[in-house]
């Protein structure tokens, strides 16, 4: 049996360092244990220890005026061997178990909120990029609250904009059953002459139908041209 006092090497006691431990007894219960040498906080056990901090604490809180209680008694698993304190949120007054570096915290959902309004939105944000983003192939640009054309919105206040750049020179709203067609079928070139506004699915698939007829026909017509002339060149090349 070690006497109180005795120093010896961590390593011979089991331990994975290599500080020196001294055998010591707890100034309050008499606990007979060994400690670091160089700790000699440590002289208390691990009990009369807590006791000491809670006795500390609720001095400290007695005359701060708080409610105090052991972690353990109030639901706090993970900090069983600390004080906590009953205080109340700066805003809404709700009471609750805090630490003591918490006492004059928001509770989450005061916090939730506060951030939410602290949130940078729209101009003030530093990724703001004018308020145009790509929509699947199409381009669109987000409305003011005080917008005449807000209703074409979606939730997000976000509207495409070849609809909106349409509504603004009619001056009104579209309806959601017309459509505005883009003429040369580039869905990012939302100029006013480029955008022609139809009644319906039907007369717009109608519209593009034609204009794909079209196109063929123009097609076939530069092949066959091009086909004449390369006769004509090739007749001239004999003569000579």
């Amino acid at each position: 049996m070690p006497r109180i006092g005795d120093i010896i090497w961590g390593r011979k006691l089991g331990y994975k360092t290599n500080h020196n431990y001294m055998w010591a007894t707890c100034p309050i219960c008499g606990k007979e244990r060994w400690i670091r040498s160089n700790a000699p906080n440590n002289l208390y056990c691990h009990y009369c220890s807590i006791k000491r901090k809670a006795r500390t604490y609720s001095e400290n809180c007695r005359l701060s005026g708080y409610k105090t209680a052991l972690a353990s008694k109030v639901g706090f698993h993970p900090l069983k061997d600390h004080i906590v304190y009953w205080g109340s949120c700066p805003s809404c007054g709700k009471q609750s178990w805090r630490q003591k570096s918490q006492l004059n915290n928001y509770c989450l959902i005061c916090k939730s909120s506060i951030i939410q309004s602290q949130r940078l939105k729209g101009k003030n944000n530093p990724r703001w990029c004018g308020g145009r983003i790509k929509n699947g192939q199409y381009i669109a640009v987000l409305l003011e609250h005080d917008n005449l054309f807000i209703k074409m919105a979606k939730k997000n206040r976000y509207v495409l904009e070849h609809r909106y750049i349409m509504a603004q020179h009619l001056g009104r709203c579209l309806e959601k059953w017309e459509i505005v067609h883009h003429i040369n079928r580039i869905k990012t070139d939302n100029q006013l002459q480029n955008l022609k506004l139809v009644s319906s699915a039907s007369n717009h698939s109608f519209l593009f139908t034609k204009l794909e007829s079209r196109m063929s026909q123009i097609e076939n017509r530069i092949t066959l041209l091009e086909a004449e002339k390369e006769l004509l060149r090739v007749q001239l090349l004999e003569r000579v």
